[in-house]
């Protein structure tokens, strides 16, 4: 393939932790009177109306510090996901530029790989706000001196796909994290991929 870098969002993509995330979600929304909060019910928030989706925002803003403590102290529970790590190692072995864009922690992300043994030395972009992916990955391209085009984004939900699409970069989606039931049709995808084997054989061929 032609890309230069292949970067990775992490939750649901490099690890499953919707059950901690809704751990989490339930405590806090206990702690401060918010009713039926999950981590589906607040990526699907566009479903609702405008009311429920401000109150909705409205929360997830008042508890980020909260979230993020309590996620850093949960991270011996989030398990990637079979195959992803060894992946990663795999590309970077094979002369790929990685890194990770995700809308969780910087430090987060890091003390996993580091929990996990994972032996990686990339760039970690906490990506902040509604269209963070978006800009994050505009931004990547000015800091590391590339063009869209030489970039492979890795990720498993619908924001993914329209974040890669608005900065032109191409994306391969997986069916393995939040949005795997999704209708994809309407959207521009390079790669979809339904297990890690299929991933890893899309992106390091068999001579």
């Amino acid at each position: 393939m032609a890309y230069q870098y292949i970067i990775f969002d992490f939750d649901g993509t490099i690890v499953d932790s919707v059950s901690v995330q809704n751990e989490i979600l339930k405590e806090l929304a206990m702690k401060h009177h918010f009713n039926n909060m999950d981590v589906k019910a607040f990526r699907r928030r566009d479903s609702l109306t405008f009311r429920k989706k401000a109150q909705m925002l409205s929360f997830v803003i008042q508890i980020q510090a909260e979230y993020k403590s309590l996620y850093n102290e949960l991270l011996f529970k989030v398990k990637p996901f079979e195959g992803l790590l060894s992946l990663l190692s795999s590309l970077q072995a094979s002369g790929y530029d990685l890194a990770i864009i995700s809308s969780n922690a910087a430090e987060n992300i890091a003390k996993f790989l580091h929990l996990n043994d994972a032996a990686l030395d990339i760039p970690i972009i906490s990506s902040k706000g509604l269209s963070g992916k978006h800009k994050a990955l505009t931004e990547f391209t000015r800091r590391y001196h590339c063009h869209s085009s030489d970039i492979l984004y890795i990720g498993d939900e619908i924001r993914d796909i329209k974040a890669c699409n608005k900065s032109k970069v191409d994306i391969a989606f997986v069916r393995w994290g939040l949005d795997a039931d999704k209708d994809l049709t309407s959207y521009n995808i390079k790669f979809v991929a339904s297990s890690v084997l299929e991933l890893r054989q899309f992106l390091i061929p068999e001579p």
